[in-house]
Protein backbone atom coordinates (compact mmCIF):
# COMPACT_ATOMS: atom_id res chain seq x y z
CA UNK A 1 0.00 0.00 0.00
CA UNK A 2 1.21 3.39 -1.14
CA UNK A 3 -0.33 7.04 -0.06
CA UNK A 4 0.30 10.33 -1.14
CA UNK A 5 -0.71 13.79 0.54
CA UNK A 6 -1.33 17.23 -0.47
CA UNK A 7 -2.71 19.96 2.03
CA UNK A 8 -2.96 23.68 0.66
CA UNK A 9 -4.66 26.72 1.27
CA UNK A 10 -7.48 27.31 -1.28
CA UNK A 11 -5.90 29.17 -4.27
CA UNK A 12 -6.28 29.31 -8.01
CA UNK A 13 -3.57 27.26 -8.36
CA UNK A 14 -3.96 24.91 -6.32
CA UNK A 15 -5.06 22.47 -8.68
CA UNK A 16 -2.09 22.60 -11.12
CA UNK A 17 0.42 21.86 -7.54
CA UNK A 18 -1.59 19.26 -7.20
CA UNK A 19 -1.07 17.63 -10.86
CA UNK A 20 1.93 18.47 -10.84
CA UNK A 21 2.85 16.28 -7.57
CA UNK A 22 0.87 13.50 -7.99
CA UNK A 23 1.95 13.25 -11.84
CA UNK A 24 5.25 12.51 -10.24
CA UNK A 25 4.29 10.12 -7.57
CA UNK A 26 2.36 8.18 -10.33
CA UNK A 27 5.60 7.42 -11.62
CA UNK A 28 6.39 4.76 -8.33
CA UNK A 29 3.08 2.90 -9.29
CA UNK A 30 2.34 0.41 -11.25
CA UNK A 31 -0.34 1.88 -13.54
CA UNK A 32 -0.52 2.30 -17.05
CA UNK A 33 0.17 6.15 -18.82
CA UNK A 34 -3.69 6.50 -19.32
CA UNK A 35 -4.99 5.77 -15.98
CA UNK A 36 -1.74 7.85 -14.93
CA UNK A 37 -3.38 10.72 -17.22
CA UNK A 38 -7.11 9.71 -16.03
CA UNK A 39 -5.81 9.92 -12.33
CA UNK A 40 -4.51 12.79 -12.79
CA UNK A 41 -7.30 14.76 -14.88
CA UNK A 42 -9.90 13.62 -12.09
CA UNK A 43 -7.60 15.33 -9.07
CA UNK A 44 -7.74 18.74 -10.83
CA UNK A 45 -11.79 18.58 -11.36
CA UNK A 46 -11.94 17.65 -7.94
CA UNK A 47 -9.73 20.11 -6.55
CA UNK A 48 -10.83 22.26 -8.74
CA UNK A 49 -14.64 22.30 -7.40
CA UNK A 50 -13.63 22.60 -4.02
CA UNK A 51 -11.80 25.93 -4.55
CA UNK A 52 -15.15 27.05 -6.82
CA UNK A 53 -17.10 26.06 -3.12
CA UNK A 54 -14.77 28.93 -1.94
CA UNK A 55 -13.03 26.03 0.31
CA UNK A 56 -10.72 28.18 2.64
CA UNK A 57 -8.28 24.63 2.47
CA UNK A 58 -8.21 21.82 0.25
CA UNK A 59 -6.74 18.34 1.33
CA UNK A 60 -5.78 15.90 -0.90
CA UNK A 61 -5.50 11.99 0.11
CA UNK A 62 -4.59 9.15 -2.21
CA UNK A 63 -4.43 5.57 -1.27
CA UNK A 64 -2.89 2.97 -3.63
CA UNK A 65 -3.40 -0.20 -3.34
CA UNK A 66 -3.47 -4.17 -5.29
CA UNK A 67 -4.16 -2.11 -8.04
CA UNK A 68 -6.78 0.51 -7.34
CA UNK A 69 -6.42 3.82 -6.69
CA UNK A 70 -8.55 5.77 -4.34
CA UNK A 71 -8.42 9.38 -4.42
CA UNK A 72 -10.32 11.90 -1.88
CA UNK A 73 -10.41 15.11 -1.59
CA UNK A 74 -11.68 17.67 1.14
CA UNK A 75 -12.90 21.67 0.76
CA UNK A 76 -12.78 22.94 4.24
CA UNK A 77 -15.51 25.24 5.01
CA UNK A 78 -17.22 25.46 1.52
CA UNK A 79 -19.47 28.04 1.09
CA UNK A 80 -21.53 27.15 -2.09
CA UNK A 81 -23.02 24.11 -3.98
CA UNK A 82 -21.67 20.69 -4.56
CA UNK A 83 -18.43 22.36 -5.84
CA UNK A 84 -19.44 21.59 -9.77
CA UNK A 85 -20.82 23.54 -12.54
CA UNK A 86 -23.90 23.50 -13.11
CA UNK A 87 -25.91 21.35 -15.68
CA UNK A 88 -24.85 20.82 -19.70
CA UNK A 89 -27.19 18.44 -20.72
CA UNK A 90 -29.01 15.29 -19.35
CA UNK A 91 -28.23 16.71 -15.84
CA UNK A 92 -24.87 16.33 -15.28
CA UNK A 93 -21.91 19.04 -15.67
CA UNK A 94 -18.93 18.66 -17.90
CA UNK A 95 -17.20 18.20 -15.04
CA UNK A 96 -19.36 15.18 -13.93
CA UNK A 97 -18.94 13.60 -17.39
CA UNK A 98 -15.27 14.31 -17.12
CA UNK A 99 -15.28 12.43 -13.80
CA UNK A 100 -17.70 9.67 -14.71
CA UNK A 101 -15.40 8.61 -18.00
CA UNK A 102 -11.90 8.58 -16.39
CA UNK A 103 -13.23 7.15 -13.07
CA UNK A 104 -14.83 3.84 -12.04
CA UNK A 105 -16.38 5.05 -9.21
CA UNK A 106 -17.18 8.61 -7.78
CA UNK A 107 -19.25 10.84 -5.34
CA UNK A 108 -19.28 13.93 -3.52
CA UNK A 109 -20.90 15.16 -0.01
CA UNK A 110 -21.53 17.85 2.10
CA UNK A 111 -20.08 17.60 5.61
CA UNK A 112 -20.67 20.18 8.44
CA UNK A 113 -16.94 21.00 7.75
CA UNK A 114 -17.23 21.06 4.16
CA UNK A 115 -17.03 19.40 0.75
CA UNK A 116 -15.89 15.92 0.28
CA UNK A 117 -15.10 14.39 -3.23
CA UNK A 118 -14.11 11.20 -4.03
CA UNK A 119 -12.77 9.14 -6.94
CA UNK A 120 -11.82 5.25 -7.49
CA UNK A 121 -9.54 4.18 -10.31
CA UNK A 122 -8.06 1.02 -11.94
CA UNK A 123 -4.68 1.59 -12.67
Amino acid sequence: MRTWRLDLDSDPHAALLVRHGLDDWLTLLDCTDTARQDIVVVASELVTAAFTSRARTISVRVLFDDGRLRMDVHGEGCEDGDGLPGDHGNGRSLSDRIIERASDNWGRRRDPDGLRLWADILC
